[in-house]
């Protein structure tokens, strides 16, 4: 079996995860509902765009 991903290689269930991105043109909203979706079994805290 191998691993594709950081959270599917990790056991995360404690934590609280954050997503951030870097752009310059659009928003990290898109990708924070995506993992939201992909891995709802996570608590999701904030989302940032750092530029």
């Amino acid at each position: 079996m191998c691993d594709y991903t950081f959270i599917e290689a990790h056991d995360l269930s404690s934590k609280t995860l954050n997503v951030f991105a870097t752009s310059g043109g659009s928003t990290v909203d898109g990708s924070y509902n995506d993992l939201k979706k992909a891995y709802p079994q996570y608590k999701w805290g904030e989302r940032r765009l750092m530029n």
